[in-house]
């Protein structure tokens, strides 16, 4: 490793320390709690909307999770589906329709009642393109994601009764029900749809734990308990979800009792947080990656020599141990190490010499320019997307390739990147499901290019030999059939190089220590159902 990047790694590692010895012992005392049932939550980011269809980021969606109900859903300690707003549900003998039968007596926070009807208004607003309740600019990205747009893999769907709903498919998808339980398939209010039209994602209106108060954006999200739920009122009369850019300052907030939960805690700060007993850290492995997308269109991007080259720039293992104090482990696929369908997959070498070659080879002997987009707000997968940037530049500098930095707002980065609007940019996935589906499908399928929407496929990676073997694993049940074409898949993958496979980062969070039934979750989302304080 060259000088200017191991400089560039020690001024990292020494970043924000003090000339005080490091602490070992525990100190510090828990805050006073407040006086009345009110959690405030201290996040990287602002929502960007609140209609569950419309969003595709985790800072919108653990907000909708405590606005909004699905038909299925996660327990909220593990992947394991439990009924919702579905009782229960079954499919036929060929697998192409699906029927659920509905929770009665469910009633919207605006009195109106949950029924059939408004499962099929909520899911044909998203099927039909001229359904009265798709108003201009919806764009509905998840749904595409996972369902697709032309053709949609769901047909049609129906309604015998009151509480009861088909789901009629082109074709089968195994990870049917699994996909069902995303946050992103909340059920809405018909009726508020119909009286805010295209503003509703700034008036939720759901059958969730909690119902909307106010939106000041930038500034607060409020919700209070619903007294009605059919879960039971949850125990936290109100909720605050307060944006705090700064991972610093989100912490201090937290050691002052000013918060009470915080996510995106910089891992550098793990160690001393955890022996401070004003807090309670909370740590998982993440069911997420990290990565390098490389926008596979580019004219630089679009030869595999040239993708080649950067994935054998870069010192992933170098990056784990400084900027994630080796709390990460390095990925060597989109697919998280605790999934089923693994690959053994030969890791990425780290060798410049090798790098040269192949940029020579493609045409580049002294290199080229290019740019590098991250995002402005830290992920669990990048707490410090700047810093990750600059080791990337100051790495692919050494073989030639000179890159500008350049930040982008996290409320449009998505679907920018998804446009194709990028060279490079840094990109991530947590996980909605335990499938890899989720993972491999939505970020590296074909049908997930979309220069017009913005796509989750933030490579632009199109391969008719990877996408036959992804479609044919969403079509079949048997999971040991499923995993051999995920492994097939990988190997391809690998071997194209769309992108470069980072990081997959623990979740870490932290509470104040007597705040209790709260816990993270595997997919990142934030279930504040059960949440309450401990008191005398």
């Amino acid at each position: 490793m060259r000088a200017g990047v191991a400089a560039l790694f020690l001024a990292w590692s020494v970043w924000g320390c003090s000339a005080r010895p490091p602490v070992t012992e525990p100190f510090g005392t828990p805050p006073p709690i407040p006086a009345e049932d009110v959690l405030i939550v201290g996040k990287p980011d602002d929502a960007s909307g609140l209609d569950p269809a419309l969003i595709n980021d985790g800072e919108s969606s653990q907000v909708c999770r405590n606005l909004f109900d699905t038909l299925v859903r996660h327990s909220a300690d593990s992947m394991k589906l439990e009924p919702a707003l579905a009782v229960s549900w079954k499919h036929s003998p060929d697998g192409l329709t699906w029927t659920f039968n509905l929770r009665k007596g469910v009633k919207f926070h605006d009195g109106t009642p949950f029924n059939a009807q408004a499962v099929l208004d909520n899911y044909n607003r998203q099927l039909q393109p001229t359904h009265a309740l798709r108003f201009p600019g919806n764009r509905f990205p998840y749904w595409a994601d996972i369902w697709g747009s032309n053709p949609c893999l769901i047909d049609s769907l129906d309604a015998p009764d009151d509480h009861t709903v088909h789901f009629h498919m082109h074709e089968v998808v195994a990870p049917f029900v699994e996909n069902m339980a995303a946050p992103f398939f909340g059920i809405v209010s018909p009726s508020a749809l119909k009286k805010y039209g295209s503003d509703s994602f700034k008036h939720p209106v759901g059958t969730g734990a909690y119902r909307f108060v106010e939106w000041i954006p930038r500034e607060r999200i409020v919700l209070e308990s619903n007294p009605d739920y059919w879960d039971g009122p949850p125990p936290m009369k109100k909720v605050v979800f307060v944006p705090i850019k700064d991972a610093t300052s989100r912490q201090l907030q937290l050691e002052a009792g000013k918060v009470h939960l915080i996510t995106g805690i910089s891992l550098e700060n793990v160690d001393k947080l955890s022996l401070n007993r004003a807090v309670s850290v909370l740590s998982q492995p993440g069911m997420n990656v990290g990565y390098l997308a490389m926008n596979n269109q580019d004219e630089h991007f679009r030869q595999q020599l040239v993708r080649q080259a950067v994935c054998q720039a870069i010192e992933r293992k170098e990056i784990v141990r400084a900027l994630y104090h080796g709390l990460a482990v390095v990925a060597e696929s989109h697919l998280p190490p605790m999934l089923w369908g693994q690959a053994d997959l030969p890791a990425y070498e780290y060798n410049l010499e090798r790098s040269r070659q192949l940029l020579a080879r493609a045409g580049y002997p002294d290199g080229f320019k290019s740019e590098l987009w991250y995002m402005s707000a830290g992920r669990t997968y990048f707490p410090e997307p700047k810093v990750m940037g600059e080791v990337i530049q100051a790495m692919l500098a050494e073989v030639g390739i000179e890159v500008e930095l350049k930040a982008v707002d996290w409320g449009s980065y998505l679907e920018r990147v998804g446009k194709g609007e990028h060279k490079m940019a840094l990109g991530g996935w947590v996980g909605d499901t335990g499938d890899p589906d989720n993972y491999l499908y939505v970020t590296l399928d074909d049908n997930n290019v979309d220069r017009r929407r913005g796509g989750s496929n933030l490579c632009l990676f199109k391969d008719p030999e990877v996408h036959k073997r992804l479609l044919k694993a969403r079509q079949i049940v048997v999971q040991e059939d499923r995993a051999e074409l995920y492994v097939e898949a990988q190997r391809l993958i690998h071997e194209k190089s769309p992108s470069l496979p980072l990081v997959h980062a623990p979740q870490v969070g932290a509470v104040h220590p007597l705040l209790e039934g709260f816990q993270l979750h595997p997919t990142g989302t934030l279930n504040l159902q059960y949440a309450k304080w401990k008191r005398p």
